[in-house]
């Protein structure tokens, strides 16, 4: 009993393989490929063997999938997504961990011998903001002024003002 197409796509069930005029059959148990048309849309050769099969690009001869067959069908199973980050983006996602506990946290950057992160080395940086010495005290008044400016303040003063600034003598430490 022969079944209607409902739809009409595209799929890549893996990248190097387009499929493109894919017709929906709801009531088919499996996702049927026309050699013909695979061949003539993907300029590939097909070669089949009594338990697998093997999609090759006829212009450079590279191989581009090779399925297996099963109780009579060839299966051609479509592909994980699978991608191998550097060791330098997964440092990074995981917060700039040690290199120690970078190899505890994923097993197969074990062997990593090094690992270059210029955020790592620039934070282990240190400055100091002041030299460490005591200056000497200033001898008389006014010779030193210290000041600090505050605001914005939300609530303005009764002259409406916003903003107000400090003045401290080091000599006196007077304001």
């Amino acid at each position: 009993m022969g079944q209607k197409f409902t739809g009409i796509g595209q799929i890549s069930p893996i990248p190097s393989l387009p499929l493109k005029t894919i017709l929906l059959v709801p009531g088919c148990p499996f996702n049927l490929i026309s050699i013909s048309k695979l061949t003539q849309s993907l300029n590939c050769d097909i070669t089949f063997t009594s338990d697998s099969f093997l999609i090759q690009d006829r212009s450079t001869g590279q191989m581009i999938r090779v399925g297996s067959e099963s109780h009579g069908l060839y299966y051609l199973q479509p592909s994980t997504s699978t991608t191998v980050e550097s060791a330098s983006l997964i440092h990074r996602r995981l917060g700039h961990p040690s290199l120690n506990k970078l190899k505890k946290m994923v097993p197969h950057l074990s062997r990593l011998e090094s690992l270059e992160c210029e955020s790592c080395q620039l934070g282990k940086h240190v400055r100091t903001s002041f030299p460490n010495s005591i200056n000497s005290r200033v001898v008389s008044p006014f010779d030193v002024i210290h000041s600090d400016v505050w605001g914005p303040n939300c609530v303005p003063s009764l002259l409406g003002h916003r903003y107000y600034i400090t003045f401290i003598d080091d000599f006196s430490r007077c304001t």
